[in-house]
């Protein structure tokens, strides 16, 4: 974010100028000042492109200068992953861990492990539950839709999804705040591993509590199955039970569905 460094530093260098025209002999510090600076951004931008010029020099400036950065450790993890250094990324994850136990990091390993072909015992599922640190809820979305997608590529056979679910309905009903993010990747799991009743169960009963998230996302599991009159069925259930105020909010969501459907149970 060096871009929000830019405002403030005028204030520094009409500092610098300032004692420049108060020390320097009017005659010459024109000419020095802009020697000086020209010099300065010379070396600054070598020594950036250097940085930049990689991303595993990036990531590797990041996490050695920010040694205590989650958010430097999960790039840097994430980078080694891309590489094929399982052990690398593990260990980057783990001091992540260390220094700041959340769900993000807890699920991140999770997701190595399965690359890995590893087993998951328990205690990664225990250890998943007792993660204490926010996560902001785009970070969280993110490393279970990471873990999400290969379960759903059959590349974790090993993730047992009944325990996983149990562990975030746990972090769910802990959130102060809305926990759709992990109520929406739970149902997720649940239909990846089979147990397409029990997702549509859960939306279904999240959508009558008044959420029309769970409604979409159930018409969007059903569309998937190509089972138009049950997407149709759902959708005017939703369109009965959603709050005036959020109608308009959902209202294309709702009539692009009904379009699908159209095309599903067109004679």
């Amino acid at each position: 974010f060096l871009h929000r460094n830019y405002l403030p530093a005028v204030g520094l260098y009409l500092a610098l100028v300032a004692l420049a025209v108060a020390f320097v002999p009017a005659r010459r510090w024109p000419p020095l000042l802009l020697f000086i600076l020209v010099l300065y951004y010379a070396v600054v931008d070598h020594a950036r492109a250097l940085t930049w010029r990689t991303p595993e020099t990036l990531y590797a400036s990041a996490v050695h200068h920010h040694p205590e950065s989650g958010r430097a450790l999960a790039a840097y993890a994430q980078l080694a992953l891309g590489r094929g250094d399982y052990d690398l990324a593990l260990a980057a994850v783990d001091r992540r861990i260390a220094l700041k136990d959340s769900p993000a990091s807890r699920v991140q390993r999770l997701f190595i492990l399965c690359v890995q072909g590893k087993p998951i015992d328990a205690a990664e599922y225990r250890a998943l539950a007792s993660a204490r640190g926010l996560d902001l809820p785009i970070v969280l979305s993110q490393s279970l839709g990471n873990l999400l997608n290969i379960y759903e590529k059959s590349q974790c056979p090993q993730l047992d999804v009944d325990g996983l679910a149990e562990t975030l309905d746990s972090l769910a009903a802990r959130e102060e705040a809305d926990a759709w993010h992990i109520a929406y990747h739970v149902n997720g799991f649940l239909y990846a591993g089979g147990e397409k009743e029990r997702a549509y169960a859960r939306l279904a009963a999240r959508m009558e509590a008044g959420d029309p998230r769970s409604g979409l996302a159930l018409v969007e599991l059903q569309l998937r199955e190509k089972d138009g009159p049950r997407a149709a069925a759902t959708l005017d259930r939703l369109t009965q039970t959603i709050d005036a105020t959020k109608a308009e909010t959902y209202a294309g969501d709702i009539e692009a569905f009904r379009r699908e459907i159209d095309k599903l149970t067109r004679p």
